[in-house]
């Protein structure tokens, strides 16, 4: 038998893989996980009371009233609670908020507070919003990590469960999930329609009643000082917070940033919570300073003899686990890579992507239904199936293709013969002349709906505008007709 090997150049030679695993694992800091919890626990509080008692009674509005919900591909089985149960789920994710927000029994809080919220986030889609996405991930870390160990009642009805550390990797996968959105919003933004400063044109357009910048939001400097500007904080705020020579500096300039957002577009929660969850780039401690707490347990207090150690299963399990779910996130956004086309104007692969305020869409569309036996061809009135807030968003191919077989089901209740739905839309583009987005010879209620490319989708072949299309929406045929009659003469010339 070899003897033990003692040569320290020798113990060097433990694979890079393994000693890079061993860093998720060294203790840090558990204060800014509780300030984290806070953080979350609030933001989901302010969501749930805001609907609660709001004056437009927005959980009627949102989730009662409507007949038809936008489910997402594979969730077509989620359906509203009957009767008051829209209500008292609400107020279920308050009194939840309530409990995470104090570390009151958070293993069974926390997990459930996520469940609500998912529910909600997958029961329409017409009121998608990036921030919700986030919010869905956040509530799924929170579920896992024992952010209940300091600070919170649990300590209080528990004590046995207090602690002042964690380990690393639960640092970095908020540091992670919290750097995604900032960095992808800025990846995403490297097209030509953003830096031309088309979509800020546009969204800054209804803003000239505000102080300071009202004068100022049509020139062109204003414009792209907002469009290059916020292209250049969501790709560098993430390493200059976390650089500490400029950690405080980029800190100031997030908050301004997202008061800024706050202020300019409605945004609801999502500039708040990304001041608070922007501190998980602070050095860990952080938080402790705020209510001078004394750490019992001394950060860095390890077995010596584990940089020998192999990594046991369970830890195996969670480094694998990381990777998957990091690697997850980081793919997910260059998904529309799969599909052919512009993105921002098939959609496919546009949500979960992080692609924000990247489009502005005016939409003219109307559905027809024909039945098949008569061959009489009738257009739909839309009102007594969509609600207000949902006709205008709907925007998305496969949304139009989910609704179509709604129409089509709802149609053969009342007729005995087979029916057939054709959608005609038009679409403007971030200012681009409208085009139709969807072919109309197509029958959509015998389509399939899936996660691939759907082919009945027509290819973008408007260009930018120097002057954006400004024609009202009623207005297009007219105009369209005046502009193809226009085109025919000079080409003919």
């Amino acid at each position: 038998m070899m003897p033990p090997v003692n040569d320290p150049e020798k113990k060097r030679l433990v694979p890079t893989s393994l000693a890079f695993s061993r860093q998720f694992f060294v203790p840090v800091d558990i204060s800014f996980l509780a300030f984290f919890r806070i953080v979350y626990g609030l933001t989901m509080l302010w969501y749930a009371s805001s609907l609660i008692i709001s004056d437009e009674g927005w959980i009627k509005r949102l989730y009662i009233d409507p007949v038809f919900h936008f489910t997402w591909y594979g969730f077509e089985w989620i359906r509203p609670w009957p009767g008051a149960g829209m209500y008292i789920h609400f107020v279920v994710m308050l009194a939840l908020s309530i409990c995470v927000t104090f570390g009151f029994y958070y293993r069974i809080a926390a997990p459930l507070l996520c469940g609500c919220f998912s529910y909600v986030f997958l029961l329409e889609q017409t009121i998608y919003q990036n921030h919700n996405y986030l919010i869905v991930l956040i509530g799924l870390l929170m579920a896992m990590l024992p952010a209940h160990r300091t600070l919170a009642i649990d300590v209080v009805r528990v004590p046995a469960i207090r602690s002042s550390v964690i380990p690393a990797w639960m640092l970095w996968i908020l540091r992670i999930q919290i750097g995604i959105p900032y960095f992808f919003g800025g990846v995403a933004k490297l097209n030509g329609d953003w830096l031309q400063g088309i979509p800020m044109r546009v969204l800054l357009a209804d803003k000239g009643e505000y102080p300071l910048i009202g004068p100022y939001v049509g020139q062109d400097w204003m414009v792209f000082f907002f469009a290059w500007g916020s292209l250049a904080f969501d790709l560098l705020i993430v390493p200059l917070v976390l650089w500490p020579r400029t950690q405080k500096p980029a800190f100031i300039l997030a908050v301004v940033f997202h008061l800024a957002n706050a202020a300019l577009f409605r945004i609801s929660v999502f500039p708040w919570l990304m001041i608070g969850a922007t501190t998980v780039f602070f050095r860990p401690e952080w938080a402790r300073h705020l209510w001078r707490q004394r750490r019992r347990t001394p950060v860095g207090a390890t077995d010596n003899n584990d940089a020998d150690r192999p990594l046991s299963l369970k830890k195996k399990l969670i480094v694998v686990g990381l990777g998957a779910y990091v690697g997850v996130q980081l793919l997910a956004p260059f998904r529309h890579f799969l599909y052919p086309g512009n993105v921002d104007w098939t959609e496919e692969g546009a949500r979960f992507s992080w692609r924000m305020m990247l489009r502005e869409k005016k939409v003219r569309l109307d559905f027809s239904a024909t039945h098949t036996e008569t061959g009489q061809t009738v257009n739909i009135d839309l009102r007594p199936y969509l609600a207000g807030y949902q006709a205008p968003r709907l925007q998305d191919p496969d949304m139009i293709l989910q609704f179509s077989k709604f129409l089509a089901r709802q149609l053969k209740l009342s007729s005995a013969d087979q029916v057939e739905i054709r959608a005609s839309m038009l679409v403007s583009l971030n200012g681009r002349k409208p085009q139709t987005l969807i072919d109309p010879k197509i029958n959509l209620a015998s389509e399939r709906r899936s996660l691939w490319h759907k082919p009945w989708i027509l290819p973008l072949k408007e260009p930018v505008r120097e002057e954006p299309w400004t024609v009202p929406v009623h207005q297009w045929d007219v105009s369209l007709s005046h502009h193809s009659n226009t085109e025919t003469t000079d080409s003919q010339e």
